[in-house]
């Protein structure tokens, strides 16, 4: 009987060939789009290398100021905001800087002429723990290195491979940067592109960007937090604003300019689909706004 079922649709399908070509085509698209929406929603949301920890991780992509002449803007931070507020949070267990500035540039081996171009991240000694990057040799960078600007670097494998052949030889070698040698001292597994915040080949000491530190600089930091286990959002969000008003009665209003977190954090469900923050001083009771000099 089944068998019978098939020849008849088989007929039926040779019979009225538009009819069965327009109904595969439209079930095909179909299944494609679920399909396609489905990757995009499991990369997005859900845990996978190197960002196993996203329902634990708090975005802060952004601060909002407003000056009366210039209006209202955002931006990274300036790196002279990142320790007094971001510094040593009781609900934080980790916190990654990123320089969102970072961008593709070309590498060498040293003494080579052979060029690569690479996706590169300036990043604190933070960034490793809250992305868990997996090391197949080396380490990677200290908190020491971030302070006293030590020149090292950390590879993805593709490009420790391309650049020394494999990735034990790539450790200890000299890569050129930026005009700058720098010591390979670690090699990582390599990760998708699809994971935007933390993707990368090539990774150098956030303090070696040459406007790190100085006064002029107002810099483009972009701070990610890890929340402890057992601590949530609305605590971190509170202890933020417990800074935020500590930083108002420590710094006076400079040239105008004020600075507001703009209700963040945010979760990674959230900053998945609403990647910028914008400046909201019309809204009531919101994260409030920190007079803060650069």
């Amino acid at each position: 009987m089944i068998k019978n079922y098939f020849k008849q649709a088989w007929a039926s399908a040779c019979h009225n060939k538009v009819s069965t070509c327009l109904y595969l085509s439209g079930v095909a698209l179909a299944v494609t789009t679920v399909m396609v929406l489905s990757i995009v929603f499991h990369t997005k949301l859900s845990p996978i290398y190197p960002e196993y920890n996203r329902n634990r991780m708090a975005y802060v992509p952004a601060y909002g100021w407003i000056k009366p002449e210039a209006g209202k803007g955002s931006s990274g931070f300036p790196w002279q905001i990142l320790e007094p507020l971001f510094g040593n949070l009781e609900n934080a267990e980790a916190l990654s800087i990123i320089d969102v500035g970072s961008s593709p540039s070309n590498i060498s081996a040293e003494g080579s002429f052979n060029n690569q171009e690479v996706t590169t991240k300036w990043v604190n000694d933070g960034f490793f723990r809250v992305y868990t990057y997996d090391f197949l040799a080396g380490s990677p960078f200290t908190a020491v290195e971030i302070s006293s600007k030590a020149k090292v670097a950390i590879l993805d494998r593709p490009t420790a491979e391309n650049l020394f052949g494999s990735v034990d030889g790539a450790i200890g070698k000299t890569v050129i940067a930026e005009s700058i040698p720098l010591i390979v001292k670690g090699v990582v597994r390599e990760a998708s592109r699809l994971t935007e915040e933390s993707y990368g080949n090539f990774f150098m000491p956030l303090s070696l960007n040459a406007g790190y530190g100085k006064e002029a600089d107002y810099g483009n930091y972009r701070p990610t937090i890890l929340l402890k286990e057992g601590s949530n959002m609305a605590q971190l969000r509170e202890e933020l604003l417990m800074r935020y008003k500590a930083l108002t009665q420590a710094h006076a209003k400079v040239n105008g300019i004020v600075y507001d977190l703009m209700d963040q954090p945010k979760s990674h469900y959230t900053h998945s689909f609403n990647p910028w923050s914008y400046p909201g001083y019309e809204k009531k009771g919101g994260s409030g706004v920190v007079p803060w000099q650069g």
